[in-house]
């Protein structure tokens, strides 16, 4: 465990309407603290977004996913957004 308040303890990974990976950040107690989505112009290749933590909530199609299955689409989204991806 960590002793750092703001340094997530753990992840949880979602797909969001079957085209957008989610890594959401939970605290010690297991409290969503924060969303993070795959974006090609971030120097770590994500950047926040909390508003997804409602999109997770009020979403109709929301898919949980391992850590592995996250980072593969997070890499194919970082593609698909440098237009370097082709699909068929």
């Amino acid at each position: 465990m960590r002793d750092d308040p703001d340094t997530p303890d753990h992840y949880e990974y979602y797909l969001l309407g079957r085209a957008t990976p989610v890594r959401v950040a939970l605290d010690k107690a297991g409290l969503r603290i924060d969303a993070e989505v795959p974006d090609a112009a971030s120097p770590s290749g994500l950047r926040h977004a909390a508003t997804y933590l409602t999109r997770l909530d009020k979403g109709d199609v929301v898919e949980a996913i391992d850590k592995d299955a996250f980072e593969t689409l997070a890499h194919i989204y970082r593609e698909r957004q440098k237009g370097s991806f082709s699909t068929g």
